[in-house]
């Protein structure tokens, strides 16, 4: 059995290139895992807005509350 090895050298080469796909495909899975678990400067600051957004909407239904029962009230207190 005679094989000659030049034959042999596309095999390789498909081989190494699926491999690499393989490697390359996995590190940049790991790569966006590790980008997805720390949030960025950007995200910390919209969350941090959001959350003021959210405490202001939360005090000015509040002070609604307080003015729909002071008119509930005096709708109540009329004979």
């Amino acid at each position: 059995m005679n094989i000659d090895w030049i034959l042999l050298i596309p095999i390789v080469a498909i081989v190494g290139g699926v491999v690499y796909s393989i490697l390359s495909d996995r590190n940049r899975t790991k790569r966006k895992i590790a980008e997805a678990a720390t949030p960025s400067d950007e995200y910390v600051k919209l969350l941090h807005g959001t959350a003021d957004t959210n405490r202001q909407l939360l005090e000015q239904l509040a002070r609604i509350e307080t003015r729909i029962a002071t008119i509930e009230k005096t709708l109540t207190d009329i004979p």
